[in-house]
Protein backbone atom coordinates (compact mmCIF):
# COMPACT_ATOMS: atom_id res chain seq x y z
CA UNK A 1 0.00 0.00 0.00
CA UNK A 2 1.65 3.18 -1.12
CA UNK A 3 -0.26 5.43 0.83
CA UNK A 4 0.79 4.35 4.31
CA UNK A 5 4.54 4.56 2.88
CA UNK A 6 4.80 8.15 1.01
CA UNK A 7 3.30 11.29 1.64
CA UNK A 8 3.61 13.14 -1.33
CA UNK A 9 2.19 11.71 -4.94
CA UNK A 10 2.78 13.32 -8.15
CA UNK A 11 1.25 13.29 -11.59
CA UNK A 12 -1.81 10.93 -10.47
CA UNK A 13 -4.65 10.27 -12.56
CA UNK A 14 -8.20 10.23 -11.54
CA UNK A 15 -8.16 6.60 -11.06
CA UNK A 16 -5.18 6.36 -8.90
CA UNK A 17 -6.34 9.45 -6.67
CA UNK A 18 -9.77 7.24 -5.48
CA UNK A 19 -7.65 4.33 -4.81
CA UNK A 20 -5.43 5.82 -2.35
CA UNK A 21 -8.40 7.69 -0.83
CA UNK A 22 -10.17 3.80 -0.69
CA UNK A 23 -6.76 2.76 0.70
CA UNK A 24 -6.61 5.16 3.12
CA UNK A 25 -10.40 4.32 4.24
CA UNK A 26 -9.81 0.98 4.08
CA UNK A 27 -6.94 1.64 6.58
CA UNK A 28 -9.26 3.01 9.06
CA UNK A 29 -8.56 6.52 8.28
CA UNK A 30 -10.82 9.50 7.52
CA UNK A 31 -10.20 11.02 4.35
CA UNK A 32 -10.63 14.68 3.68
CA UNK A 33 -10.49 15.02 -0.20
CA UNK A 34 -9.60 18.99 -1.59
CA UNK A 35 -9.50 19.33 -5.51
CA UNK A 36 -10.34 21.98 -8.28
CA UNK A 37 -10.73 20.31 -10.98
CA UNK A 38 -12.79 17.62 -12.88
CA UNK A 39 -9.55 15.23 -12.43
CA UNK A 40 -10.60 15.12 -8.62
CA UNK A 41 -14.06 14.24 -8.80
CA UNK A 42 -13.49 10.45 -8.41
CA UNK A 43 -11.40 11.42 -5.24
CA UNK A 44 -13.92 13.82 -3.97
CA UNK A 45 -16.51 11.73 -4.60
CA UNK A 46 -14.91 8.60 -2.74
CA UNK A 47 -13.57 10.57 0.03
CA UNK A 48 -15.39 11.08 3.67
CA UNK A 49 -15.24 14.90 3.04
CA UNK A 50 -14.61 16.92 0.29
CA UNK A 51 -13.15 20.39 -0.01
CA UNK A 52 -13.59 22.51 -3.43
CA UNK A 53 -11.85 25.81 -3.96
CA UNK A 54 -15.11 28.43 -5.47
CA UNK A 55 -12.43 29.10 -8.57
CA UNK A 56 -12.19 25.28 -9.34
CA UNK A 57 -14.66 23.66 -11.92
CA UNK A 58 -18.32 23.71 -11.71
CA UNK A 59 -18.58 19.72 -11.70
CA UNK A 60 -15.87 19.90 -8.32
CA UNK A 61 -18.02 22.25 -6.44
CA UNK A 62 -20.99 20.30 -7.25
CA UNK A 63 -20.01 17.40 -6.10
CA UNK A 64 -17.82 18.62 -3.19
CA UNK A 65 -19.09 18.99 0.64
CA UNK A 66 -17.82 22.47 1.36
CA UNK A 67 -16.77 25.16 -1.15
CA UNK A 68 -14.14 27.31 -0.15
CA UNK A 69 -15.98 30.41 -1.21
CA UNK A 70 -12.66 32.71 -1.17
CA UNK A 71 -9.85 29.98 -1.60
CA UNK A 72 -8.76 30.19 1.64
CA UNK A 73 -7.89 26.48 3.59
CA UNK A 74 -7.58 28.98 6.74
CA UNK A 75 -11.53 29.14 7.13
CA UNK A 76 -11.62 25.25 7.77
CA UNK A 77 -10.91 25.25 11.44
CA UNK A 78 -14.06 27.78 12.16
CA UNK A 79 -15.72 25.95 9.82
CA UNK A 80 -15.60 22.07 11.74
CA UNK A 81 -15.73 24.42 14.83
CA UNK A 82 -19.40 25.97 14.04
CA UNK A 83 -20.25 22.36 12.99
CA UNK A 84 -19.29 20.84 16.12
CA UNK A 85 -21.47 23.51 18.02
CA UNK A 86 -24.14 22.48 16.42
CA UNK A 87 -23.66 19.01 16.67
CA UNK A 88 -23.23 20.01 20.67
CA UNK A 89 -26.34 21.68 21.10
CA UNK A 90 -28.39 19.89 19.11
CA UNK A 91 -26.91 16.93 21.52
CA UNK A 92 -28.09 19.24 24.44
CA UNK A 93 -31.23 20.19 23.05
CA UNK A 94 -32.31 16.16 22.64
CA UNK A 95 -31.27 15.32 26.15
CA UNK A 96 -33.50 18.21 27.65
CA UNK A 97 -36.68 17.14 25.43
CA UNK A 98 -35.92 13.02 26.59
CA UNK A 99 -36.11 14.38 30.27
CA UNK A 100 -38.78 16.77 29.75
CA UNK A 101 -40.56 13.19 27.81
CA UNK A 102 -39.67 10.97 30.43
CA UNK A 103 -41.14 13.30 33.14
CA UNK A 104 -44.31 13.72 30.99
CA UNK A 105 -44.62 9.93 30.95
CA UNK A 106 -44.39 9.40 34.72
CA UNK A 107 -47.15 12.44 35.20
CA UNK A 108 -49.41 10.28 32.75
CA UNK A 109 -48.67 6.60 34.17
CA UNK A 110 -49.26 7.85 37.96
CA UNK A 111 -52.58 10.01 36.32
CA UNK A 112 -53.87 6.20 35.41
CA UNK A 113 -53.32 5.07 38.82
CA UNK A 114 -54.16 8.14 41.04
CA UNK A 115 -56.89 10.35 38.68
CA UNK A 116 -57.42 12.52 37.87
CA UNK A 117 -54.99 14.63 35.77
CA UNK A 118 -54.02 17.25 37.71
CA UNK A 119 -53.62 19.85 35.06
CA UNK A 120 -55.87 21.45 32.85
CA UNK A 121 -54.99 22.59 29.65
CA UNK A 122 -53.76 25.98 29.84
CA UNK A 123 -51.54 24.99 32.21
CA UNK A 124 -49.93 22.47 30.25
CA UNK A 125 -49.20 25.42 27.38
CA UNK A 126 -47.45 28.06 30.31
CA UNK A 127 -45.23 24.73 30.91
CA UNK A 128 -44.08 24.37 27.75
CA UNK A 129 -44.05 27.64 27.09
CA UNK A 130 -41.41 28.14 30.26
CA UNK A 131 -39.82 24.32 29.13
CA UNK A 132 -39.21 25.82 25.71
CA UNK A 133 -37.64 29.55 27.32
CA UNK A 134 -35.61 26.89 29.50
CA UNK A 135 -34.18 24.76 26.54
CA UNK A 136 -32.85 28.09 24.61
CA UNK A 137 -31.92 29.26 27.73
CA UNK A 138 -29.71 26.20 28.49
CA UNK A 139 -28.07 25.96 25.06
CA UNK A 140 -27.29 29.93 25.51
CA UNK A 141 -25.18 29.29 28.02
CA UNK A 142 -22.29 27.49 26.50
CA UNK A 143 -21.49 30.72 24.52
CA UNK A 144 -21.87 33.39 27.14
CA UNK A 145 -19.84 32.24 29.93
CA UNK A 146 -15.87 31.16 29.89
CA UNK A 147 -14.31 28.15 29.29
CA UNK A 148 -13.69 27.68 33.35
CA UNK A 149 -16.96 27.80 33.94
CA UNK A 150 -19.20 26.84 31.18
CA UNK A 151 -19.24 22.87 31.52
CA UNK A 152 -19.92 23.09 35.09
CA UNK A 153 -23.15 25.62 34.80
CA UNK A 154 -24.40 23.23 31.85
CA UNK A 155 -23.93 19.82 33.67
CA UNK A 156 -25.31 21.33 37.11
CA UNK A 157 -28.28 23.13 34.82
CA UNK A 158 -28.54 19.46 33.54
CA UNK A 159 -29.01 18.22 36.84
CA UNK A 160 -31.55 20.89 38.50
CA UNK A 161 -33.62 21.13 34.88
CA UNK A 162 -36.15 18.25 35.95
CA UNK A 163 -36.45 19.47 39.98
CA UNK A 164 -37.05 23.00 38.25
CA UNK A 165 -39.53 21.90 35.89
CA UNK A 166 -41.05 19.52 38.53
CA UNK A 167 -41.45 22.55 41.20
CA UNK A 168 -42.79 25.33 38.48
CA UNK A 169 -45.24 22.50 37.66
CA UNK A 170 -46.34 21.74 41.47
CA UNK A 171 -46.59 26.04 42.10
CA UNK A 172 -48.92 26.38 39.13
CA UNK A 173 -51.01 23.49 40.10
CA UNK A 174 -51.19 24.37 43.86
CA UNK A 175 -51.82 28.37 42.64
CA UNK A 176 -54.97 27.75 40.46
CA UNK A 177 -56.48 25.14 42.20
Amino acid sequence: MASGKHTIFGRVTPEQKRILVRALQDAGHKVCMTGDGVNDILALKASDCSVAMAQGSEAARNISDIVLGDNDFSHLPHIVAEGRKSINNLTRSASLFLVKTVYSVFIGAFCIFLPPYPFIPIQMSTSECCNHWNTFLYLGIGRKLPKSTRRVSQERFAQEYPCIHMLFLSNDYLYNH
